[in-house]
């Protein structure tokens, strides 16, 4: 007997299907962003899948309980032993540098952790691994360095955004916060020609100071909503309802 698949469990399926060839599609949505101000400045929502100082000398730091590890030459580019972040090549060059004045209202691990960068000088892309479809997860990238004219980082995604962030004395530098969800186990972020944004800010693939551009520290957090006990029930009755009510059918059919 010919058994025909109910129309809102193929239309599901086909969105599944859909949904995981599209990774490529994904951006980052980008907020407004804001000044270095203290240790706060670090997310802890959700969990951390990684977070990276961007120096290969030194040892983790732990800010606002979020640890940074050092990066070190990995496979496909740069980062840590878990390879969640990956800054992808040509190699950076990382120094370790005092940027003049401390975070007022930062901790010492936090003004560790800025006061160490890395820069390059070509092309260049942040691929995050290990991720899980369908779920939520928050970026975050630090610049805070000395230079004039100020660099940074141009950034790909739904609301692009240049990242600057010279230290004054009365500016700690800036850090982004956005979102995406993944629709694959990796993610690419892709920066951008400093040309195709107004200013021409300089970035990863280069810019006017010396075609370098530098960053700090990044991370990412998987902060997925967990469903509520009581939602959790409810799917677990609806499963028990549609199996039940197949078997009746089968059996009267």
């Amino acid at each position: 007997m010919k058994r025909n698949t109910p129309l809102s469990l193929g239309l599901l399926l086909a969105f599944v299907f859909v949904l995981a060839g599209s990774n490529i599609h994904a951006q980052i949505v980008w907020l407004t962003a804001h000044a270095i101000s203290a240790d706060t400045d670090v997310s802890n929502s959700g969990s951390t899948l990684d977070a990276l100082k961007l120096w290969t000398g030194g040892i983790a730091v732990t800010v606002n309980g979020v640890t940074f590890n050092p990066m070190t030459s990995i496979t496909g580019g740069w980062g840590d032993v878990t390879g969640n972040i990956v800054i992808g090549d040509p190699p950076l060059a990382s120094t370790n540098y005092a940027h003049g004045n401390s975070v007022s209202g930062g901790g010492a691990a936090y003004n560790t952790l800025l006061s160490t960068m890395s820069y390059v000088n070509g092309a260049n892309t942040i691929t995050f691994n290990n991720l899980i479809a369908g779920h939520l997860y928050q970026v975050q990238i630090w610049v805070s360095q000395t230079t004039t004219p100020s660099n940074g980082i141009n950034l790909d995604g739904v609301t692009p955004l240049s990242l600057t962030g010279t230290v004054t004395s009365a500016s700690n530098g800036s850090f982004a916060t956005g979102t995406f969800t993944a629709t694959g186990s990796s993610f690419v972020e892709n920066t951008r020609n400093g040309a195709a944004y107004a200013g021409g800010t300089p970035d990863l693939n280069g810019g006017s100071f010396y075609n370098t551009a530098i960053f700090n520290a990044i991370q990412i957090r998987d902060i997925t909503a967990v469903p509520e006990p009581s939602s959790v029930a409810l799917v677990c009755i609806g499963g028990i309802a549609f199996a039940a009510w197949r078997t009746r059918k089968a059996i009267r059919g």
